[in-house]
């Protein structure tokens, strides 16, 4: 899950050089204040769900890394729910 948890930074990383401001600073949220890795994963699925479902006009490049990354969040999310 450590790997997520880069990507997911790196990500936020990506999008604020393609500059945005409003959504990495949401998902550094997530990640900063959430209690338990189920909570963060929670707080981040919901934030890339929502632009997926609302039509973000992100790069072609940052929606396919935000589908992966909400792919693996999920999956994640699973995992965590069934210990």
């Amino acid at each position: 899950m450590s790997d997520l948890y880069g990507d997911i930074d790196e990500f936020v990383r990506c999008l604020r050089r393609s500059g945005l401001k409003t959504l990495p600073q949401s998902l550094e949220d997530a990640v900063l204040y959430g209690a338990t890795s189920g909570e963060i994963l929670t707080n981040v699925a919901r934030l890339l769900d929502r632009t997926r479902r609302g039509g973000s006009s992100l790069p072609e490049e940052l929606a396919v890394q935000r589908d992966d990354i909400l792919d693996r969040t999920t999956r994640a999310l699973r995992d965590v729910g069934q210990r």
